[in-house]
């Protein structure tokens, strides 16, 4: 929705309380009524997020699971304290062709999500923002396990869910590009601090362990399923 006057009074609410306001940024329709492509919604969104930003200036947005370059620039260019990005590991390890043929028919269901991962220029405006530093943007998992038989179906349900490969997966893109040190933050301060919740006194320990992602557990199909890590989750917990 890219007119506020009808959201006034809730968006006046959620700033006056120091709410958050979440928002899946894309537009499902133009204003005539016709369909948006999936790889266009998230940019057709920028301009609504950027009437929010304007008329709202001390509300606290989240832009959840950013997929676009242009979606990213917006956020560094209004440089506010206010507007930040949640960014899930689909859109740091797919582009469109992982997902689409070149008719937008879906040809892998287990990488379909929302938002769609996009071209390979967002995917690496996603990937330069997750290793900045830059604590605007930060992870979120948007897990979604799905049944393998709706997965396969003809008009399959949107969600990817990596399981327990999940940080071990992010961490090692990470490493890769030896950017350890601020992995941290990426996943555990940046989101933590910007909502005020204290830093969780557990810690959980990569432990260097050779092994091999599950690829399905009660009927649930494991994106990426198979793929070999040198690290996994230790069983145990610490205190900070």
């Amino acid at each position: 929705m890219d007119d506020y006057k009808e959201l006034h009074d809730i968006f006046s609410a959620i700033t006056e309380s120091g709410m958050h306001f979440l928002l899946h940024a894309e537009l499902m329709s133009e204003r005539d009524g016709s369909e948006i492509p999936l790889i266009k919604r998230e940019e057709k969104a920028i301009g609504a997020v950027s009437v929010y930003q304007k008329q709202f200036p001390d509300m606290k947005i989240t832009i959840e699971h950013v997929s676009t370059a242009k979606m990213i620039r917006l956020i560094q260019d209004l440089d506010s304290s206010k507007v930040r990005a949640t960014i899930a590991p689909q859109h740091i390890i797919f582009d469109n062709c992982d997902v689409f043929d070149d008719k937008e028919k879906i040809i892998n269901p287990h990488n379909y999500c929302l938002p769609v991962a996009k071209r390979g220029i967002d995917r690496i405006a996603v990937i330069k923002a997750v290793f900045s530093g830059d604590e605007r943007f930060f992870f979120g998992a948007d897990s979604a396990p799905r049944l393998k038989i709706a997965k396969d179906s003809e008009n399959p349900p949107a969600g990817v869910f990596f399981g327990s490969a999940e940080i071990p997966l992010v961490y090692r893109i990470f490493e890769e590009v030896g950017a350890s040190n601020r992995f941290e933050d990426f996943t555990s301060k940046f989101g933590a601090e910007y909502y005020g919740y204290p830093l969780n006194k557990e810690t959980i320990t990569l432990a260097q362990e050779e092994w091999e992602s599950p690829i399905m557990e009660n009927g649930i199909q494991f994106c990426k399923g198979g793929d070999k890590y040198r690290w996994k989750i230790a069983e145990d917990k610490k205190e900070r």
